[in-house]
């Protein structure tokens, strides 16, 4: 907590479900004092945490990804692409699985 008084800090707390969950961890973040410049990036699924840790704060609430673009988004990240097929790469050949 010394370093987050002294230094502005980047904090990212990840998938947290319940209230119960911030509370426990409330005490290491010192969120009333926002003139020191620190931020608080938190993930979770339901927007009643988002808006008991900060009623004002910014939610981003994203859309959910239909099989077809979640397939798509995969073969880019996860298979190297080539072009040889205009742009959409050759995947015909690889095995087909559900996500």
């Amino acid at each position: 907590m010394k370093l987050q008084e002294e230094k502005r800090c980047l904090v990212t707390l990840d998938d947290l479900w319940e209230i119960d969950d911030w509370e426990s961890l409330r005490p290491a973040f010192p969120l009333h004092e926002r003139g020191r410049g620190s931020k608080l990036v938190l993930t979770t699924r339901n927007q009643a945490v988002a808006l008991h840790v900060d009623p004002h704060g910014f939610i981003y609430d994203p859309k959910y990804l239909t099989e077809e673009d979640s397939w798509e988004l995969l073969q880019s990240k996860a298979y190297p692409r080539h072009d040889d097929n205009n742009g959409r790469g050759n995947f015909h050949h690889l095995p087909a699985f559900s996500i």
